[in-house]
């Protein structure tokens, strides 16, 4: 074996000295958050159980009763939470037959019924109507239908809220209950379950891996094979090394415009996890972002290249279909069309 040199034996040194320093700060703040300032409300639980049936589907109305009892942005986003978790049943038919029929918070709200997506559209909404400040997550989850060492079905959405300066985790979808196989029929059983909600970030990675590093909220993120290959918080620790400032990088983000952290978000995707199966529809998205929200000759320039970009990974899918590489041709070609026609 090559003898390291001492500046490489120091810079390795160093960098575990830094691991284990966050590591232990990270240990005094979680010990820190477990005194009652941050225990969860059983009287805005109650105040989100006890909603007027009439106010259900009436947005301005619901999130102007949630807000009555709360006295701080973190309240408000927790009593929320739990009219969610209380009122949204997970949308069984849908998830078995890979059908996204609640992708919108309206049709959530007024079906009450939803798949992931669904929930967390609809918590975003409420946040943001309420005040809050909230980002839908994309990534995956060990969850119900995970195979060890397969991502390919497990999709999976959540949210991110900011309260007080600092960023918080929030799966709607797994508080609101679970499912489970009951003479071979998949059942969902309504248990609110409070561990998803404010959950710590240790705790969270070992099931949920997002789309970009930047939220795991964590200074020293998961790779995906390491998600992927672990079984166990310890084993996950252990093959992380490199530090990554989350919050600057957040803060870094959300300095950009809308385009340009759709832009961030979809190349980080991809360099993060390329094997990812929603890569195709992220590209095809942003190559139709670029062409509404874009006001110069560069956005064209762009919706072509991402466009371009889609129906290769669309190719290399054996499960893609003729529409999607239809819908990119008519991509590339209309902002072919829109370059001539302007410039």
């Amino acid at each position: 074996m090559k003898k390291l040199s001492y500046q490489q034996n120091r810079l390795i040194f160093r960098l575990k000295g830094m691991k284990l320093i966050a590591l232990i700060f990270l240990g005094i703040m979680l010990s820190l958050k477990a005194f009652p300032q941050n225990a969860f409300s059983e009287k805005l639980f109650e105040h989100a159980k006890s909603t007027p049936e009439e106010i259900h589907k009436d947005i301005d109305a619901l999130v102007s009763y949630l807000k009555k009892p709360t006295e701080s942005k973190r309240q408000l986003a927790e009593v929320i939470a739990y009219w969610v978790m209380l009122n949204i049943e997970y949308d069984v038919k849908s998830f078995v037959n890979n059908i996204n029929t609640a992708p919108n918070w309206e049709t959530t709200l007024i079906s009450t019924k939803a798949v992931c997506s669904g929930y967390a559209n609809l918590y975003k909404e409420l946040c943001d109507r309420a005040g809050v400040k909230s980002w839908v997550i994309s990534g995956y989850s060990k969850g119900y239908n995970y195979i060890l060492g397969d991502l390919e079905q497990s999709s999976h959405a959540w949210n991110i809220i900011q309260t007080d300066g600092e960023f918080h985790l929030m799966d709607l979808t797994w508080a609101s209950g679970f499912v489970e196989m009951v003479n071979n029929r998949l059942t969902y059983f309504p248990q609110p379950d409070k561990s998803f909600l404010f959950a710590e970030p240790t705790d969270f990675i070992q099931r949920h891996i997002p789309n970009q590093p930047r939220w795991q909220l964590l200074d020293f993120p998961v790779s995906i094979e390491a998600f992927v290959g672990s079984t166990t918080l310890q084993d996950m620790i252990d093959s992380t090394s490199q530090y990554y400032n989350h919050k600057d990088s957040i803060l870094l983000y959300l300095e950009l415009e809308p385009l340009e952290q759709l832009i961030k978000d979809t190349e980080a995707s991809h360099a993060f996890f390329p094997d990812n199966n929603q890569l195709a529809q992220q590209y095809e998205y942003l190559a139709y972002q670029c062409v509404v929200q874009g006001k110069r000759k560069e956005a064209f320039f762009n919706s072509i290249k991402y466009y371009k970009i889609a129906e290769t990974l669309y190719m290399n899918n054996p499960n893609h279909t003729e529409l999607d590489l239809d819908r990119c041709k008519e991509g590339i070609k209309y902002a072919q069309t829109s370059l001539e026609k302007y410039y």
